[in-house]
Parts: C-alpha cells; structure tokens; sequence
C-alpha cells in the first residue's frame, strides 16, 4: 500500500519537436532549425510536475513495447512519480505528440493517442484500492472519457478533489462536470466548452466572465481559466481570483499549462488555499517557459518561492466581482 497525496490519471507521449522560424500555414513546408525528441503527454507532464514540487504521486496511464516506450520507461525512472499502474502494452504503439514550436515560443501541437486509448477503468479502481490516501485526483481529456469518468466517481466515493484540465477539450465531457471540483481550461478550451468565440474569450472583460459563469453554474464547483500572458481567473460561484501572470523571458511554451495544473494539484493536496494554490502554480508556469520542451521544464518548490519572493507585487491577488 502507498500514501500518495495526488493520483494523476493521463497520457504518456514521446513529443517530437521541430523548430522553425514561422508556424507552417496550411499545405506549407518550412524549413527548421533545431529538432528533438522528449518524453512528455498531459498525465506524465501534469505528474511530473506535481512530484517535482514535492506532492508523492502515483500515476496511471500506459504505453507501448516499443522504441518510444522504453525510452519513456528511463525517463519514469529519473522522476519522483509511482509508476506502478502504468500498463506496458505489446498490441500497440507509444503515444506521439509532433510538435512545432516557432521562435516567439508559439506552438503548433499534433497527437497520435497509442496506448493513451487503452487506459482503463480497472486500472483506475486498483490504483485506488492499492493507495492509502488520495488527496487530489487529477486528470486531462488525452485518454478515453468512460476513464476519466471512472475516476470522477470514484474519487468522490473516497472524498478526494477532483481536479480536470479539460484538454483536448470536448462538449462530451459536460454531463460530468457536476464532479469536477476544479476545471482548469485555458482560452481555447473554454470557447469550446461554452460555444464562445476564442475572440471573444481572448478580449476578456464581460464576455470571459459570462464563459465562467456559464461553466461553474454547470459544475458547481470551481474554474480556474488560465489566460498565458494575461494570468488566470478563477471563479467558485460567489468570488472572483484574477492573479496576474509572472514576465518572464519565453523560450517554450509547451507543458507550461502542465506544470500549472500539476503544482496546483500538488498545492491544494497541501492543504493551500486556493489563491496560494493559483500563485504557486502561476510562477510555476511562468520558470517552466524559461526551459525547452515539457520534459524537465517543471521546477522545485524553492524555485517557485524564489521566484514569488523577487515578484511580490506583481503576484498579488485581486478579488471581487464580475467586469462589467
């Protein structure tokens, strides 16, 4: 029997990346300049994370036997993150992510799901009957829906928090969001689950208010949207948290939406509060674009508090009611 504090419930991918001066339009070849091979996915991102920031994290997922999964298995090796219910599967291949990333740190992400597609229930219920303590349940849309909901209600029959980063975001996930205590989208994913333009979402203001509103009157729990450069907001039903994000320098932006929502897990299986969760998470975020790739981009808990010691002012929370 284990102890964890945080059962994360993802993807494995091994994320091949290109770099090039511009993003390729549609039918486009682009020369690049630089290229590598990393092992990444939402679920390992998301778990490396949270271990990284001093959470004890069981994971569940699985990948294939092949090339890419024995080198995702020596990267699983070198992390904090419990590996035993991850499935080792001989029928099929290693997720795969190609990624594209241009010079403003912008990119351009495709997925192949491999193995991700065999994550299964059972696996969900002995990770819970093998682990003593479940604080937080944490989770993403890269593996099958009737996965995620197995893990929704399970974690509420053990009074876990249930924390999902709605990625890549489907309408099919609304019917479960009464068991969402924290959603956790980003722009993109919050028009997709309101029906907003990602015009309008991106202005802010009233219109992204209302995409809140909308999504925790559905949950009745709380969102956390994450805005990039322009922070996050989160809203539970009666208060607002807008928490500006931290400048920094931007090299990769890849997994920072990762390492957010891992140190948040991490964070609230701490015993923060919500809004120190959300700083923590944001500086967190903010050290990761400084880093190439997801793999390795999540920093320590020492990193993270340096970084909220040197920006103070810039990390202070705003409270209150809706824009407009």
């Amino acid at each position: 029997m284990t102890g964890a504090s945080v059962l994360v419930v993802g993807s494995i991918n091994c994320d091949i990346t290109v770099r090039v001066a511009d993003l390729p339009l549609p039918n486009q070849t682009v020369l690049g300049h630089d290229s590598s091979i990393t092992i990444g996915g939402k679920g390992l991102n998301q778990a490396a994370a949270a271990a990284a920031i001093g959470a004890d994290v069981v994971f569940v997922s699985a990948m294939g036997a092949d090339y890419f999964g024995s080198q995702i298995a020596a990267y699983l090796s070198r992390t904090r993150v419990q590996t035993g219910h991850v499935r080792l599967l001989d029928a099929c291949a290693s997720g795969v992510a190609i990624i594209t990333v241009d010079d403003d740190g912008n990119n351009v992400i495709a997925v192949s799901p491999g193995a991700n597609g065999h994550v299964t229930p059972t696996q969900v219920e002995e990770a819970f009957a093998d682990t003593e303590e479940v604080g937080v349940v944490l989770m993403q849309l890269e593996i099958p829906i009737e996965t995620v909901a197995a893990a929704l209600e399970l974690a509420r029959t053990r009074g876990a928090i249930t924390i999902l980063n709605p990625a890549p975001a489907t309408r099919g996930i609304l019917a479960l969001l009464p068991l969402v205590d924290i959603l956790t989208p980003n722009e993109h994913e919050l028009a997709e689950l309101t029906g907003m333009t990602v015009e309008d979402i991106k202005a802010g203001g009233a219109g992204f208010d209302r995409a809140i509103v909308q999504l925790q009157q559905l949950s009745g729990g709380t969102i956390v949207a994450t805005r990039g450069g322009d922070g996050c907001t989160a809203f539970n039903g009666q208060r607002y948290v807008r928490m500006p994000a931290f400048e920094m320098d931007v090299v990769d932006t890849t997994g920072a939406g990762d390492v957010f929502n891992g140190t948040l897990a991490a964070s609230i299986a701490a015993g923060q509060t919500l809004d120190s969760a959300m700083r923590g998470a944001s500086a967190a975020a903010a050290i990761s674009i400084t880093r190439r790739s997801a793999e390795n981009s999540a920093p320590t808990m020492d990193e993270v508090l340096a970084l909220i010691a040197s920006r103070g002012m810039l990390a202070r929370v705003s409270t209150g009611g809706a824009i407009g």
